[in-house]
């Protein structure tokens, strides 16, 4: 090769070597200027993920300082709080709650826990009895984030009790004016009873007297008797042992005492009662319903006997008993309808005027309402409103 093709070529060369470096220095140049916004990017990435975990952090401590305070606060609450998951199964109870119901709860399933707690069937609300004997006022909601719901419970055991007492002692502060009334009202037929008595000692009654004598005798006691039972019947406030009582059942005895009282003088019809059920006292219950149907059977004597007619009807209305004594007698006058629940207030002349007050401080023993209506065919009608069982399908003391 000639001199002068060499130094071509090795100009060519260089210049080669030159771009190369060019193009070389170039990258050189942006791959630093990328590193830089990569480590500025990175940076502020940094503070930001920083931040972010800061906040996230307080955000945390925020949730368990709330935690916390809602545990806190869950155990301080007097009232029972359960929280069931989506499978039915308790996932939170407070101390509360463990107080009324026992243990073990978390992690139960609830019906294992409602079973053996209740006495009958739950609701979403109102009142239920424990199998300890102690009452709980109950409220059911939904989860809003989740499956599941939260179940309240409130004791009103020691309100009712004070309740109950209250209502006592507001009935024996009357007992003052009641028992001088009383006294007014036996003394008549006492009167009576022995001057009855008096005929029968002196001996000199023939044989068709005595039995004559003796009944009036014996209708004069039972007067007195049922004057002092309808007194502490409502000195009492109507309650006793509760059970589940079957309305058929109290209808069926009610209504035998009744035929068996008026022996065919008026007609009796009953409905409904199959099925359903309600709680309390069967002798309180049961003489309230025949105090009704006792007054229903005066009530209709001045009209022709064909045409004496008692109704006593029940039936279910949302989650009360509605129970329903009618007669076609000649009605209350609206002028004395609001008095006829006040103790003493009568317009018989042999009447206690207990009957009514008695009735109306059973029915309000238990838990419920008395009205009184003007059927449009005429003559009166009583109404006991009364709560359904919370088991309508189980009694308590079935008879057979």
């Amino acid at each position: 090769m000639s001199r002068s093709s060499l130094k071509q070529h090795d100009s060519e060369r260089m210049e080669e070597l030159e771009q190369a470096f060019e193009v070389f220095t170039r990258t050189s140049r942006q791959l630093s200027e990328s590193y830089a916004e990569l480590e500025t990017q990175v940076s502020s990435l940094s503070q930001e993920l920083a931040a972010a975990r800061d906040a996230r952090l307080r955000e945390l401590a925020e949730k368990e300082r709330i935690g916390r305070r809602l545990e806190q606060l869950l155990e301080a609450l007097p009232g029972g709080v359960i929280v069931i998951d989506g499978e039915g199964r308790v996932r939170d109870a407070n101390p509360a709650a463990e107080s009324l119901l026992g243990r073990p709860l978390e992690g139960e399933r609830w019906e294992t826990v409602r079973d053996r707690s209740f006495t009958g069937e739950l609701r979403s609300t109102g009142e239920v009895q424990l199998r300890t004997g102690r009452r709980v006022s109950i409220s059911q909601r939904s989860l809003e984030a989740e499956q599941g719901r939260i179940v309240l419970f409130t004791d009103v055991s020691e309100t009712r009790a004070l309740q109950e007492l209250v209502d006592r002692h507001q009935r024996l502060s009357a007992m003052g004016e009641m028992a001088a009334r009383l006294a007014h009202q036996i003394r008549t037929p006492l009167s009576a009873a022995l001057l009855y008595a008096g005929q029968l000692e002196t001996g000199r009654l023939g044989d068709e007297a005595l039995p004559r004598i003796g009944g009036r005798l014996a209708g004069r006691l039972r007067q007195i008797e049922g004057m002092i039972g309808d007194m502490l019947m409502f000195a009492g406030g109507g309650r006793r042992d509760d059970e589940v009582l079957g309305v058929d059942e109290l209808f069926a005895e009610a209504s035998g005492q009744i035929m068996a009282r008026w022996r065919g003088r008026i007609q009796l019809a009953v409905e409904g009662g199959r099925g359903l059920n309600i709680e309390g006292s069967r002798a309180a219950l049961l003489g309230a319903l025949t105090n009704l149907l006792n007054n229903a059977a005066e009530a209709v004597q001045p009209q022709a006997q064909s045409d004496r007619q008692v109704r006593l009807k029940a039936e279910r209305q949302q989650e009360r008993i509605l129970i329903r004594v009618r007669d076609n007698g000649p009605g209350i006058p609206t002028e004395i309808r609001e008095q006829i629940f006040e103790p003493f207030f009568t317009t018989r002349p042999q009447g206690t005027g207990l009957g009514l007050a008695v009735v109306r401080s059973v029915v309000e023993a238990h838990r419920g309402e008395l009205m009184v209506g003007t059927p449009r065919k005429g003559g009166v009608e009583f109404l006991l409103s009364l709560p359904e069982a919370a088991d309508g399908r189980r009694r308590a003391n079935p008879r057979h």
